[in-house]
């Protein structure tokens, strides 16, 4: 997804964000990584200056950094988009559901389930082996 979508998604927390100092940047983003892991494409953060040298070293295409202008400026120098928030650990959780989703079982009726005929079963379930779903059940 493209930097400006995750912006986007996330709403008033990522309302202080380099698309405002350059629009022309706003890569493709297609996952999270430690920053020291980071490789183009990545989303990463910076939980404060005392790991500021990472920026100079890292891969990651877009930072989440704290509020602080000269880790802002190291990231523009770098031609890497940032948000900038006074809690850059948690915004970068926040982040994490908008590229991880739990795994969902296929919609199915295991052959050892018993399921009354009058139910009404949306066609999106799984029901499990061995469930019992009785008469005026609607899932």
């Amino acid at each position: 997804m493209k930097f400006s979508e995750i912006i986007d998604k996330l709403g008033e927390a990522a309302d202080i964000n380099s698309l405002g100092v350059n629009q022309d940047l706003n890569p493709e983003i297609t996952e999270l990584a430690a920053i020291d892991q980071a490789k183009p494409g990545s989303i990463s953060y910076v939980e404060g200056a005392k790991f500021q040298h990472f920026i100079n070293k890292t891969h990651a295409s877009a930072l989440i950094l704290p509020n602080d202008e000269a880790l802002l400026e190291q990231a523009i120098n770098r031609n890497i988009v940032w948000i900038a928030t006074s809690n850059p650990r948690l915004l970068f959780a926040q982040t994490i559901a908008l590229f991880y989703q739990p795994w969902q079982p296929p919609a199915s009726i295991h052959p050892t389930a018993v399921v009354h005929p009058s139910a009404k079963i949306d066609e999106n379930v799984h029901i499990g082996a061995h469930v019992v779903i009785e008469e005026g059940v609607e899932v």
